[in-house]
């Protein structure tokens, strides 16, 4: 039988091009609304911090919705939301529209150089430190932008079993594997990195979520 030949690669992904961004916006904004944001929450509710949280930094956000969620269920904390200028441009504008706008700060830039702020409660990184240059930089960046007694929580996948599991992550992680972009996280990894950057105590927990089997780590700075 002839062979079929294999797919042509698509395009290339053309960042400077605004509509790459209306779409990567829409996109995570859908997702967030759907499920990410409501399971992110109810794992920041769990924390026995959480009722004295005032000031909290959503580290490379993707979307308004966490932020806006949280300012609305929580009249007294207000929220930094960080994100590269082309996404933070589009965040900032949609939560313009929000009864929240008044408690929910824009910081644009790059996690890795930025001047993250200070003075946080709880910083949240949730599925975004795949993108750290060094990740026990940012996260002893992240760690200097925390108060005293202050907690980061890390939500990312924890790869297992010589990174073949858990299957859903495997499988939705396959083409950016297979285009050499393997950014995923062993188990474990974030814990150790947190623990090199100088937090006094690192715990971390599996729990289930819509998106998936997710690892879940906390930082506590003192």
């Amino acid at each position: 039988p002839r062979r079929r030949r294999p797919p042509a690669p698509g395009p290339a992904l053309d960042m400077a091009d605004p509509a790459f961004w209306d779409r990567s916006a829409a996109s995570l904004r859908s997702f967030h609304r759907a499920m990410g944001a409501d399971a992110t929450v109810a794992m920041l509710e769990d924390l026995p911090e959480w009722p004295a949280v005032r000031r909290l930094l959503d580290l490379g956000a993707g979307s308004e919705v966490l932020a806006t969620t949280i300012a609305a269920r929580r009249p007294d904390v207000s929220v930094a939301v960080l994100d590269l200028p082309q996404p933070a441009a589009r965040i900032a504008a949609a939560v313009a529209a929000t009864p929240q706008r008044d408690r929910v700060d824009v910081i644009p830039g790059d996690f890795n150089t930025v001047d993250l702020g200070g003075g946080y409660d709880l910083i949240v990184a949730s599925m975004t430190l795949y993108y750290a240059a060094d990740l026990v930089a940012v996260l002893a960046r992240a760690r200097a932008a925390l108060r005293p007694g202050g907690v980061l929580v890390s939500v990312h996948e924890g790869l297992t079993d010589a990174r073949t599991a858990p299957e859903e992550h495997v499988v939705g992680r396959l083409v950016p594997v297979l285009r050499g972009r393997d950014l995923s996280f062993d188990a474990g990894a974030i814990a150790d990195a947190m623990r090199d950057a100088g937090f006094a105590r690192v715990a971390r927990a599996v729990v289930a979520t819509p998106f998936g089997t997710m690892e879940k780590t906390i930082g506590r700075s003192a």
